[in-house]
């Protein structure tokens, strides 16, 4: 027993030494650990989460390092100079009545501008009145950004009666030398282009960028984003004006009382058209991110999938090829009639029928993905079992289950290595194209990118970092399996080391 333990020892160390001297095994090895390792770590690798509704940054933008070919790229960068109001100087405020004011408030950790409409028991006329606080910024750049973001603090406060009738606080943008005269003679090209724009009452202040209508007593951060919206045109302008408006809609006869807005670290942020190591999905999700998870799911499903269907198939090829006669022909001719059904759109019916999980989409594969190994085994099973060292088991009074597992399945494992390592391979790329028919799991994988890419046409807009990656990913994946599949046959069998 020890020298047949330390000749099997013998015999694993020297097709290891035998495997190291494969340069195309060597080469599969080294991918397959790569892919692994990336597997295993891929929350700590992947620097956002992959969730495809996680905006990151603009749709369809580039990676970063592509800028060096673009001699008009700029940087996502902050435009106000002055997020916290440290200057009076850099905000301006005005208003179309007398009773409003503005004013500063200086705290420890940052500063607030207070926008107040005071009531002092006065009859007021019906007509709409505002007040709005701006700051101005350059944009040099000759086009503009990609997308426009803007942030910050918002608190709206009444005190006394409710002396007003409906307020609405505005965001909007404007060149700096806007004017309404300006706006009637640009309204043309505006309505051309279909921007946004403000209400007829209050398109005196620019653009409209957002809006908020409710009463907040407590402080709420705001995030406004454009997203590629033709309001972007107003980045042609070179000199451009931030703007938030208090627009009080209806003054009534009322007793004393304010009401008040409260806005604290405003950010403007002009985004890029690159971002990260490889661009950005549909969605403006992190492709790199959706890369690197993406590796799980497909391991994870070929491997199991494979692993399932290969024990499926050996356990069948070695009953049918031992035992022969009717067994033989019961499990060969539904094998037969498995082998003649299309598999791809039975798959297809299976998976749109089973619900859209990892385990759903591995209990398809391993149910078609053994047919050809079931076949191969048994034939491999036919040719032993007719050798002389099972006979003499027989002889001996050694038992079927005996004899198949002892004697008989370690002469085939070789044959079973193989087709583990092409299976897997197989299974990887047939997950992918499920998924790519949206037909695999709701979990982000190489094959559910490539189907959200050619959903949203990205190829046609240029977005090769959305295609490109995860299919260059499955293919070096698969072909790291064959690659070792191949080595390991070549030292197993003797016909194919001799040549």
């Amino acid at each position: 027993m020890f020298m047949k333990k330390s000749r099997r020892l013998q015999n694993l160390i020297e097709n290891l030494r035998e495997f190291k001297k494969s340069r195309l095994g060597m080469f599969g090895l080294l991918v397959l650990l790569v892919f692994t390792v990336i597997a295993a770590f891929d929350r700590s690798i992947a620097p956002y989460d992959p969730n495809p509704l996680n905006r990151v940054h603009p749709p369809f933008c580039a990676p970063s390092w592509a800028s060096i070919f673009d001699r008009e790229a700029f940087p996502t960068s902050q435009m106000v100079e002055d997020p916290a109001f440290q200057s009076d100087k850099n905000w301006v405020f005005f208003t179309t009545y007398e009773n409003i004011k503005g004013v500063i408030h200086h705290s420890s950790n940052s500063s607030t501008y207070i926008i107040s409409f005071v009531d002092n028991d006065v009859k007021y006329s019906s007509r709409a009145h505002y007040a709005f606080i701006e700051t101005h910024f350059n944009w040099s750049y000759s086009r503009p950004p990609s997308d426009v973001e803007i942030n910050f603090w918002v608190r709206c406060e009444s005190s006394g009666d409710y002396m007003f009738g409906d307020y609405e606080v505005y965001v909007a943008l404007a060149p700096s030398n806007y004017t309404r005269e300006w706006f009637l003679a640009y309204l043309p090209k505006l309505i051309k282009e279909n921007i946004v724009i403000l209400p007829r009452d209050v398109t005196d202040f620019g653009i409209l960028v957002g809006k908020l209508s409710s009463k907040e007593p407590h402080w709420r951060p705001v995030k406004l984003d454009l997203n590629l919206l033709p309001i972007l045109a107003i980045f042609r302008f070179k000199e451009i004006s931030l703007r938030f408006v208090l627009f009080i809609k209806e003054v009534k006869q009322s007793p004393m009382g304010t009401i008040s807005i409260e806005i604290a670290q405003p950010k403007l942020i002009a985004y890029s058209y690159y971002f990260g190591i490889l661009g950005t999905s549909d969605s403006g999700a992190d492709v790199f991110s959706q890369l690197i998870c993406g590796a799980r799911i497909s391991l994870l499903i070929g491997v199991i999938s494979a692993l399932i269907s290969v024990a499926i198939g050996v356990f069948i090829g070695l009953f049918s090829g031992y035992y022969g006669g009717i067994v033989d022909e019961i499990l060969m001719r539904i094998v037969d009639f498995l082998l003649i059904i299309p598999t791809l759109p039975l798959m297809m019916v299976l998976a749109a029928m089973l619900q859209k999980s990892i385990w759903s989409i591995i209990a398809v594969l391993a149910m078609f993905l053994w047919l050809g190994t079931a076949r191969l085994i048994r034939s491999q099973v036919l040719t032993e079992k007719s050798k002389a060292y099972v006979e003499a088991a027989k002889i001996a009074g050694a038992s079927d289950f005996y004899i198949i597992f002892r004697h008989i399945l370690p002469n085939v494992l070789p044959t079973v290595f193989v087709q583990i390592t092409t299976g897997i391979s197989g299974a990887i790329l047939s997950e992918a194209g499920l998924s790519f028919l949206n037909l695999g799991p709701a979990e982000v994988s190489w094959g559910r990118m490539l189907q959200w890419a050619f959903e949203h046409a990205a190829l046609t807009r240029g977005a090769w970092w959305y295609v490109f990656p995860p299919g260059l990913c499955i293919t070096l994946l698969s072909l790291s399996f064959i690659f070792i599949g191949y080595t390991i046959d070549r030292i197993l069998n003797p016909r194919l080391r001799r040549r």
